[in-house]
């Protein structure tokens, strides 16, 4: 099985703003909506596995063999859809 390349967005699971790093998107959710959930531990980082390769990608540019995905803000979990990083931050962070 060829590897899987992902990219990680960092997008608002209340509205749909899309920002730059997880510390923004933090900051975003505290300024906009009065959600505060927690930093990542220091140097927590998404490691390539065998099956995964995480990948860099500019904003706005999508690619066919890459695959997005919403990255938590606080921790190493990302997820396909808006309303399962929701429920996630709900249940983990909150």
């Amino acid at each position: 099985m060829p590897t899987q390349l992902i990219t990680l967005v960092n997008h608002c699971f209340v509205c749909n703003d899309t920002c730059s790093t997880p510390q923004r998107l933090r900051y975003h959710l505290q300024a906009l909506h009065n959600i505060t959930v927690p930093p990542r531990k220091t140097g927590l980082r998404h490691k390539r596995t065998g099956d995964i390769t995480f990948v860099t990608m500019e904003p706005g540019i999508q690619h066919d063999n890459v695959k997005q995905q919403l990255a938590c803000p606080s921790c190493l979990f990302y997820c396909e859809q808006k309303s399962d990083l929701r429920t996630h931050v709900e249940d983990i962070h909150l």
